[in-house]
């Protein structure tokens, strides 16, 4: 008799009712967030990860064009230690990025800067927090290809 050399595969419980179905390891999408966040905010990386989202953290404004331009980010967040008027600076770097800014306090003046920026998103950390899930899953969202970012959210 031959030995199969080969070890039985376990079945996964959440795809045993539905033999068709295998499950999706899902795409992980990558954050890269500017700047000092308040002390009150620190657990926002950890939330972005459970999230499924590969993120990267540096807080000083560096020189971008020499450590991120070649690295392919979905979501640029960034906090409100970065000045409104230096955010424009930060497009050509991440073209294809979508950029978030995130303030505690913010004049009226600053609010106009910021909003000739293309920014999906300009709110306070609260906010962000509230509808992080909406946000994430229109900035990982790509046309032609299966949203990702859907499968594990309804896996909660």
């Amino acid at each position: 008799m031959k030995k199969n050399k080969y070890p039985p595969q376990k079945k996964d419980p959440s795809t045993a009712a539905h033999p068709g179905v295998h499950k999706i390891a899902p795409v992980a999408h990558r954050a890269l967030i500017v700047g000092t966040l308040p002390k009150s905010e620190t657990d926002l990386i950890h939330k972005l990860k459970q999230l499924s989202v590969d993120v990267t953290h540096e807080e000083l404004p560096l020189s971008f064009s020499d450590l991120f331009s070649w690295m392919p980010f979905d979501l640029v967040i960034l906090s409100d230690s970065i000045k409104p008027q230096l955010v424009g600076a930060y497009r050509p770097f991440f073209p294809k990025s979508k950029i978030v800014y995130l303030f505690q306090r913010l004049s009226m003046r600053a609010e106009i800067t910021l909003r000739s920026h293309g920014l999906i998103f300009l709110g306070s950390y609260d906010h962000f927090r509230v509808c992080m899930q909406d946000i994430l899953r229109s900035a990982f969202k790509t046309r032609h290809s299966l949203d990702a970012f859907d499968l594990v959210i309804s896996l909660d």
